[in-house]
């Protein structure tokens, strides 16, 4: 983006291709480095990329491995996830292969990583969990979506009502990607217990999920799927997958909702979005469908991060008492569309209408 006029400029403009920052060094204040999935949908390359004029040379090729860089830009680390669903790193060599650094177990893969360099380029950081207790709290969650990860939520609930915090009549569940699963298995598998949900780009059916995943993302991660979500190569697997999708709950649904999607999220496809909707719709329960032309896997632009804010305060408020702004002009520069339910939010098919 030009600051001064606010002009942009796409410069990774390819066609179904994942571009992501590497990183950016005060180093090299016109340049960045990029990773494209441009040659291997499965594999992102490295890229230096001039953002004054756009030109890319590429650096280091992907084969299976993610890599860490310096503030000189040169890759010092590879990690790849193992046939266990543990991680393997590598150190570059002054030869310019690679050498055996750390082997991580699949138990302390999700809580042990390189997080950088310092300034000098000679430090690493890392964050460990590796025979500490803070793994046994991540994988007390293995095979728990809609199981003991749901009874923690109810637990805490109980707990503010207990204590006085919280009216037992007026608690709301809300929550983004899994946190958008959780909303949807709380609304179709403890239904009285919350007054009405917000599901932000949430799973809806396990095995579609995991189906649909980019292959940048499912191809070497299969067996980490398998132990922390379930297995969808065996028959047990799908039928699990299944037992603990909400869609297969959705004529359970007895209290509102709002569900908001990003029309190109790659990670959970616009799909688990549509699926419940259209369950919903069949069982004739009324929902509310945010649908963002422009967006992924959250909101990035600010316009469409504000109107989502704005309609789901208008929302709770109707559901759960209290003040609301009107949503007013917030539509502007958004590219949200509404294909269902429009009239379940206050003032929100009026401000479609404008």
């Amino acid at each position: 983006m030009t600051l001064g006029t606010g002009e942009t400029t796409d410069l990774t403009p390819f066609e179904g291709v994942r571009a992501r920052i590497q990183a950016v060094s005060h180093e090299f204040p016109d340049e960045i480095l990029i990773a494209l999935n441009d040659r291997d949908p499965a594999h992102h390359d490295i890229h230096r990329l001039n953002i004054t004029t756009g030109e890319k040379s590429l650096v280091m090729e992907h084969e299976g491995f993610d890599f860490t860089t310096d503030d000189e830009y040169n890759v010092r680390f590879a990690e790849r996830l193992t046939s266990g669903g543990g991680k393997e790193i590598l150190k570059a060599t002054e030869a310019g292969g690679w050498e055996p650094f750390m082997e991580i177990a699949m138990e302390d893969s999700y809580t042990t990583a390189i997080t950088g360099f310092d300034k000098t380029g000679t430090i690493l950081h890392m964050t460990d969990s590796r025979d500490r207790n803070t793994v046994a709290f991540i994988n007390a969650g293995n095979l728990e979506w809609g199981g003991k990860m749901n009874d923690d939520l109810i637990d805490g609930v109980n707990w503010t009502v207990q204590e006085g915090i919280a009216d037992p009549d007026q608690v709301a569940i809300m929550g983004g990607s899994y946190g958008g699963y959780a909303t949807l298995w709380g609304m179709t598998n403890t239904p009285d217990t919350f007054a009405c949900g917000v599901d932000l780009v949430g799973i809806s059916n396990l095995t579609s999920f995991i189906e649909l995943m980019p292959p940048y993302i499912k191809q070497d991660s299969m067996e980490l799927i398998a132990t922390r979500i379930g297995d969808p190569r065996t028959e047990e697997g799908r039928a699990f997958l299944a037992e603990r999708s909400p869609l297969s709950y959705a004529d359970q649904i007895k209290k509102p909702l709002q569900i908001s999607q990003g029309a190109n999220d790659p990670r959970v496809r616009k799909e688990e979005s549509d699926q419940i909707v259209q369950a919903m719709q069949d069982a004739n329960i009324p929902v509310t469908y945010l649908l963002y032309t422009d967006e992924g896997h959250g909101f990035e632009r600010p316009e469409n991060r504000q109107l989502f804010f704005a309609v789901a305060e208008a929302f709770l408020a109707e559901h759960l008492g209290g003040r609301y702004e009107l949503i007013g002009d917030d539509f502007e520069g958004s590219s949200l569309t509404v294909p269902v339910g429009a009239e379940e939010v206050p003032g929100l098919a009026e401000a479609l209408s404008e």
